[in-house]
């Protein structure tokens, strides 16, 4: 524990888990303590406590430090929340720094809490004193305290931490016998210990439970310095009796493991399958003067990092191999392979794992290690708002107010591995006023029934497409505004003037808006109509010859059956944006498109795999099914502890509505406990990863062969929850190809399983005349009749001999179904239930069923048309 007292170390086990109870008293004396610890002791004062997180945060800055660190840092800065001690340090290379870690801090923190910081107590120190600083606070209601100078007893919290911080960390390094340039990697463990050990200024807690919510775990806790033998993968071991081991030593924990310092390898790695030796320590290790640190999975350098802490149940061995790793008293024999050290994987490769730091502002560029490819970034930027035509220089006009500008940084890698360095101007649009410098904001975007329906026809009628991207799309927006904005930052010409906005910027509120205005302008007159059924949408019928232009934002689909208009219509748009002919359609919006000779096939392959790896579950036990049929889970406790219960459903629901209905049951019932979920329900829904494990390349497939029909499913299951609502299950088809679906709790308890029938059909229905409209846009000679189809055989007696005495109660819902009957613009049929495809939106079904009801909805396997 770093050298904690004696006294603390006696009341840990009542307030942290993991710890044994039968703790002693410590009668020898410590040398680790006496060469860290000898100091006065600290005056106290009494003071009032904040009252919730965040209320008060206590900063400081610590150094410069000698020597410096193996990763060069020289600083120490420190934020501690007032109310819980919680404290989160960075390391500084400088104290230009201070400003782009605080605001990363802020981000965090509010985040993590849903409030906001209301006061921030430093000192006098000319790191927090900048304008960027001060703008900051101003902007965003924070009050900022500074202490007299000379006076730091009035930053008492922040002073006491530091001290706390070094004799922890001193003590350390000192048994350790590890070299001093790794101060950082002490520095950061002490503040893991430090927020999960006792304090007087919190009674019967420690700092983590307040900050986390529960009690904290020290059960991976281990001798800083200790001798730590981390596992080599076994395809990384090239002859038979090479050793199967690397010896570290032990200096610090990660999300996923250990931080741990090599000799051999001369470099801090990430490792996970680790075994310790915990009574001997490292002896006399030296770090050669060119060592740096490697990380991987671009880590944080924000102390403390959390190890993540899993509950093991029959279905889920995800973090069995994990937790075995790590624990040095167990001894069972692994059932199953570890996963892959990365980080050894890397350094093995001889290759380099690179963080790249972004600046966050225009002044952060002159101290970064690349500011000559961000200076031509920005000079880059600001050629093509010149090109543009985006702004005039005029005197600012008396009561107008000038807009705030900034620079946003980022960095992105293409296909090959190289590295493009991007500049963005923003204007800060928060300062706007509703009346004065915009009116409307609302600017469509595609449906995603509407890009899967046009998939469709592009696929069945073998249409030439073609992907375009806008660059600076919303550059190209005209304002009906007088908007005016000062120069931005290193391109002011110091004359006063300021810029009057002449065309739209990214941060404008009505940027979007003024974009899609533009372009609907510029189809029109190029003689395209608008679709009355989705805004985002184009077409021209010409000479038996078709066009469709679909809009996302900034990306275009184009689809003919005439090459030339394709080509026509790419020249003109160039001549007036800039455009970026990306080819053929292969990936739009995250859907992967499979150009097959059979057919097309929609699937999200890539991002399954990153969702499996994203939550820990490349060990998991793969299953046929999402959900367990008829199973209805006793509640129990409420989970207590962190779990990314709400993080993966909104994951799930992102793919369900994408591209794989087969999980829209099962997504739809965990849903519902995001605010009150148990283990039970955080194993089922880790239960659907492990079925998109077993089919992480299935998709939607469009055959070629399909008929120019509009087929609708319509199913219900009545009364299947606890509160006795019935759940609704719609599924549409044209071409026999899956375009839309969905699987819902009804908002009315149902009376009978044909009232739960009906209010299916009704939202079968209303959704099915929509796309009928959007479908009659994009196939002129289709006959214009919807058919839907229905297992339930009095509901559709209800509806052919008008029996609706006893369905007064949903009345209104009957009449308009009825209505669409008798105008003859629905036609409603009996399918046995066996071939009901809407069924597997309702509930969960046997594996057998399960698979019959997926084929049938036209979901198949990429690997299967691959063998074929």
């Amino acid at each position: 524990m770093g050298h904690l007292n004696d006294s603390y170390l006696r009341k840990l086990p009542e307030m942290v888990l993991g710890v044994p109870t039968d703790i002693g008293s410590v009668d020898r004396p410590c040398e680790g303590c006496l060469a860290g610890k000898q100091a006065r002791l600290p005056f106290s004062k009494v003071r009032v406590r904040a009252t919730r997180p965040l209320e008060l945060v206590h900063s400081d800055v610590m150094g410069p430090i000698t020597p410096v660190s193996h990763d060069q840092k020289r600083y120490v800065l420190s934020f501690i929340d007032d109310f819980s001690h919680f404290a989160v340090i960075y390391n500084l290379k400088s104290k230009s720094e201070v400003f782009l870690h605080f605001r990363k801090y802020r981000a965090m923190a509010e985040a993590h809490f849903g409030t906001k910081i209301s006061r921030f107590r430093c000192d006098n120190g000319r790191e927090y004193l900048t304008n960027e600083m001060k703008e900051y606070f101003s902007e965003n209601g924070v009050q900022w305290e500074l202490s007299v100078a000379y006076s730091p007893s009035q930053n008492g919290v922040a002073e006491r931490f530091f001290r706390s911080l070094t004799e922890k960390s001193r003590s350390m390094l000192a048994e350790s016998r590890l070299p001093r340039s790794l101060w950082t990697e002490a520095i950061s463990t002490a503040v893991y210990l430090i927020n999960r050990s006792p304090t007087s200024a919190i009674k019967d807690d420690v700092p983590a439970s307040l900050w986390y919510g529960h009690k904290a775990n020290l059960e991976k806790i281990r001798v800083f310095g200790s001798v730590a033998y981390a596992k080599t993968p076994k395809e990384l071991i090239k002859e038979k009796f090479e050793s199967r081991t690397s010896k570290c030593y032990m200096v610090g924990y990660a999300p996923n493991g250990y931080r741990l310092y090599s000799p051999n390898l001369n470099r801090i790695i990430v490792a996970r399958d680790v075994h310790f030796n915990e009574d001997v320590p490292a002896e006399g290790v030296r770090l050669t003067d060119d060592g740096s640190e490697e990380l991987f999975e671009l880590q944080s350098e924000t102390i403390p990092v959390v190890i993540e802490e899993q509950t093991i149940d029959e279905e889920d061995s995800t973090s069995e191999a994990e937790d075995n790793s790590v624990e040095l008293n167990r001894h069972a024999r692994e059932r199953r392979p570890p996963r892959y050290l990365e980080d050894f994987v890397v350094l093995a490769l001889n290759a380099e794992s690179y963080i790249y730091e972004v600046p966050t502002s225009y002044q952060d560029i002159a101290n970064h290690d690349q500011k000559e490819k961000w200076f031509k970034a920005t000079r880059e930027e600001m050629e093509a708002i010149s090109k543009n035509g985006t702004w005039q220089l005029v005197d600012l006009p008396e009561g107008k107010k000038a807009l705030n500008s900034r620079w946003v940084f980022n960095i992105k890698e293409d296909g090959v591995n190289e590295v493009r360095y991007k500049a963005r101007l923003v204007v800060k649009g928060c300062g706007q006023r509703k009346g004065f410098d915009y009116e409307e904001t609302y600017s469509p975007v595609a449906r995603l029934t509407t890009v899967r329906t046009l998939m469709s026809v592009i696929n069945a009628e073998n249409l030439k497409t073609c992907q375009l991207d806008t660059k600076n799309a919303f550059l190209h927006g005209i304002l009906s505004e007088d908007i005016y904005m000062k120069q931005p930052d290193g391109f002011d010409d110091k004359s006063g003037k300021v810029c009057k906005l002449v065309k739209s910027l990214y941060g404008l509120k009505q940027a979007s808006r003024t974009w899609n205005q533009r372009l609907n302008s510029f189809f029109c007159e190029w003689g395209l109509q608008r679709s009355k059924y989705d805004m985002c949408l184009y077409y021209r019928y010409r000479d038996r010859q078709k066009l469709f232009v679909l809009v996302w934002v900034d990306d275009l689909i184009i689809a003919s059956t005439c090459e030339k208009w394709i080509v026509d219509l790419k020249q003109v748009m160039s001549a007036n944006f800039d455009m970026k002919d990306i080819g053929n359609l292969v990936m739009f919006l995250g859907l992967r498109l499979h150009f097959l000779p059979d057919g097309l096939l929609i699937n999200q392959e890539a991002y399954v795999n990153q969702l499996i790896k994203r939550f820990r579950m490349e060990e998991a036990h793969p299953t046929d099914t999402p959900m367990v049929p008829g199973r209805e889970f006793k509640k129990g406790p409420i989970i207590t502890e962190e779990k990314p219960y709400r993080e993966l459903v909104g994951c799930l629901s992102y793919l369900m509505n994408n591209s794989r209905p087969d999980i829209s049951a099962a997504v739809n019932y965990y849903s519902q406990f995001q605010n009150c979920a148990t283990e039970d329900e955080w194993k089922g829904l880790k239960r659907i990863l492990r079925y998109l494990k077993k089919t992480a390349d299935i998709g939607l497939f469009y055959p070629k062969s399909g008929q120019a029909k509009l087929e609708i499913y319509a199913d219900a299951d009545w009364a299947n929850g606890s509160d006795r609502k019935s759940n609704s299950g719609n599924l549409f088809q044209v071409f026999g190809s899956t375009i839309a679906w969905s699987s819902r709790k009804q908002s009315v308890v149902a009376l009978s399983s044909t009232e739960a029938e009906l209010l299916s059909l009704t939202s079968a229905t209303t959704e099915g005349i929509w796309i009928a409209g959007l479908f009659g846009e994009l196939v002129a000679d289709w006959n214009g009749l919807i058919h839907i189809y229905e297992d339930n055989q009095p509901c559709i007696a209800a509806l052919k001999k008008w029996e609706f005495k006893r369905l007064k109660h949903i009345d209104v819902k009957y009449q308009f179904v009825k209505q669409m009957v008798e105008e003859k613009k629905i036609l409603v049929e009996y399918v046995p239930t066996d071939l009901q495809k809407a069924d597997i939106l309702t509930k969960g079904l046997t594996s057998t069923k399960f698979i019959q009801l997926r084929e049938l909805m036209g979901m198949r396997s990429l690997s299967l048309f691959h063998r074929s």
